[in-house]
C-alpha cells in the first residue's frame, strides 16, 4: 500500500486532515514497518478491508460480497485476504487483524424478500417478479445459478415431477411448494418434507436433480441421527438446504435437535476441540426414506413439523419406465430455469396462504407416523378392531385389565410401554369423552374408564 492511498483511506474513515498532518510520521512508519514486518497498525488494516471486500457481520460470522450475493467467510478465507494486503505478515499479526475485523464489520440481517439469480436479483414480495440489477445493499446470503427466465418452458420438468407422485394434481403443488420454500430464507411455516416409498420410485434421483438445481455450496447431505448427534450440527452452518436420502428407520431418543433445526429455532453448534456456539439455521429439509425414523412423539411435535409425499411408482426394466438418464435430462439448463419459475410462483402463493396445500394423501401418511411413533395410538385401534363395543369398547374397563393389555401389546410389538399413570393419560388424551371414574365392586373400589353421555360432557 502507498503513502497517498493509505491518506485517502483514512481520509474516508473520518481521520480529519489536521489529524493527518500531525500524525504524517507515524503514518510513514506504518508504511515502512508493514513492509519490513516491524510492526502494524492492525485497526487501519481492518478497516480497509471491511471497506475494499463490503465485509459485513449476520449473526457473529463475516460474510463478503462476491457481485451476486454474501458469501460467509471462514477465518481461513480472511487470513488469505490479509495475506493479500501484505505477504510478510506473521500469524500473530495477521491474527490480530482478524479480530480486528470481527469489531469493526458492520452488524447486518439478511433481506429475506429477496432472491439472487444468475441475471439478477427477485424482489418476491412485488406483485409481479421483477428482475434488478445485484447490488451489495441488498444483504441476500442464497444465490441459484440459473437465469430467471419467465418464457421457459416448463413442460417437461413439471410431467416429471407429477409422474413422481402418481399424477395427483395436490401432491405436485405441495412438491412444488416446498421448492419455493426452499428458496426462502426463512422456515415460517416450521416443516419439513419426507418423501415416502419403495426401493426404486425414483426418490434418489430427485434428490440428485434437487442438488443440482440448488448447487453444492448451498447443499448438505445429513441424516436426522446427524442431527441430534452431538456434533453433527456444524454440517447445517449456512446451507440452505438438507438432502437426506434414504435415511434410517432407527428410534431417536432425544428429538429437541430436530424439532429446533426444522422450526429455525437457535441451536448449539459443537467441533470437536472447539468452541460451542449458537446458531440460528435456515436451511429446509427434505429427507427420503423407506421407513420412517420412530420417534418418542407422544406430544406430537415432532408429527407438526412433518410433511409427507409418496412416491408411488416402481421405476424397473420389468414395468417397462426405468431412464437411466434421468437425471441428466431433466437437469438440461432450461429445465433448471423452468423450476426456477414454478418454484417462485408457488412460494408466491405459499407466502400469501401461509399454508401447504392439503392432500388426504400426505395426511394418511401423517396418521400412519402418528401411530409408528405413538404406540398408545396403535393400541386404542387394536382393541375397538377386536370388540363389537368399537369406538365404546375401553367403556367401563378396569383400568388395571386395561393397562395389562397394553403391557401384552407393547411386548409383542416390541414397544416400550410407558407407566399406569401416563397410561391413563394418554387414553384420555386420545379417546373423545372417556374419563377415569370409581368403581365398587365386592366392597373394593377400582378405577374405570367411562366413556361420558352428553349430560356428563
Amino acid at each position: 500500500m502507498d503513502k497517498r492511498k493509505l491518506n485517502n483511506f483514512l481520509t474516508e474513515i473520518g481521520v480529519e486532515k489536521e489529524s493527518l498532518e500531525l500524525n504524517k510520521d507515524k503514518i510513514n512508519k506504518f508504511v515502512d514497518e508493514v513492509n519490513t514486518k516491524i510492526n502494524i497498525n492492525s485497526y487501519y488494516i481492518a478497516k480497509m478491508l471491511v471497506e475494499e471486500n463490503n465485509l459485513i457481520k449476520i449473526d457473529n460470522l463475516i460474510y463478503g460480497y462476491n457481485e451476486r450475493c454474501y458469501q460467509c467467510l471462514t477465518n481461513t478465507d480472511i487470513e488469505n485476504l490479509i495475506h493479500q494486503v501484505n505477504k510478510n505478515l506473521n500469524e500473530k499479526q495477521r491474527k490480530e487483524i482478524l479480530k480486528k475485523i470481527y469489531f469493526e464489520a458492520p452488524n447486518k440481517e439478511k433481506d429475506i424478500n429477496h432472491i439472487s439469480v444468475k441475471n439478477g436479483l427477485i424482489n418476491i414480495t412485488d406483485d409481479e417478479i421483477v428482475l434488478y440489477e445485484h447490488t451489495s445493499k441488498i444483504v441476500t446470503t442464497f444465490y441459484i445459478d440459473y437465469d430467471y427466465n419467465p418464457n421457459a418452458d416448463y413442460t417437461d420438468i413439471l410431467n416429471y415431477m407429477s409422474e413422481l407422485v402418481g399424477d395427483d394434481e395436490s401432491l405436485t403443488r405441495i412438491l412444488m411448494e416446498f421448492l419455493g420454500y426452499c428458496l426462502y430464507p426463512d422456515c415460517f411455516l416450521r416443516k419439513a418434507l419426507v418423501i415416502k416409498g419403495d426401493h426404486r420410485n425414483g426418490k434418489s434421483k430427485f434428490l440428485e436433480v434437487l442438488k443440482i438445481f440448488f448447487g453444492d455450496n448451498n447443499c448438505c447431505s445429513l441424516d436426522i441421527q446427524d442431527i441430534v448427534s452431538r456434533f453433527g450440527l456444524f454440517g447445517i452452518m449456512n446451507k440452505s438446504i438438507n438432502l437426506g436420502d434414504d435415511i434410517s428407520g432407527q428410534y431417536i431418543g432425544d428429538d429437541s435437535k430436530f424439532k429446533k433445526v426444522v422450526a429455525g429455532n437457535d441451536v448449539l453448534i459443537e467441533q470437536k476441540g472447539k468452541d460451542a456456539f449458537t446458531y440460528k439455521p435456515t436451511a429446509k429439509h427434505i429427507f427420503s426414506c423407506n421407513n420412517m425414523p420412530r420417534f418418542d412423539d407422544k406430544t406430537g411435535a415432532v408429527k407438526d413439523r412433518l410433511i409427507f409425499i409418496p412416491f408411488p411408482n416402481v421405476y424397473s426394466v420389468e414395468n417397462g419406465n426405468l431412464n437411466p438418464h434421468i437425471v441428466k435430462e431433466m437437469t438440461t439448463n432450461e429445465n433448471m430455469e423452468s423450476l426456477l419459475v414454478l418454484a417462485l410462483q408457488s412460494l408466491k402463493e405459499l407466502l400469501k396462504n401461509n399454508k401447504f396445500t392439503y392432500s388426504y394423501k400426505s395426511e394418511n401418511c401423517l396418521d400412519e407416523f402418528d401411530k409408528d411413533n405413538n404406540p398408545i395410538l396403535y393400541f386404542i385401534e387394536e382393541i375397538q378392531e377386536n370388540s363389537y363395543l368399537r369406538d365404546k369398547a375401553f367403556n367401563n374397563m378396569p383400568i388395571a385389565e386395561a393397562y395389562d393389555k397394553y403391557i401384552n401389546f407393547c411386548q409383542s410389538n416390541g414397544f416400550k410401554a410407558i407407566t399406569k399413570i401416563n397410561f391413563s393419560k394418554s387414553i384420555k388424551a386420545n379417546i373423545k369423552n372417556i374419563d377415569v371414574k370409581p368403581y365398587k365392586n365386592n366392597g373394593k373400589v377400582n378405577k374405570v374408564f367411562r366413556i361420558l353421555d352428553q349430560q356428563e360432557i
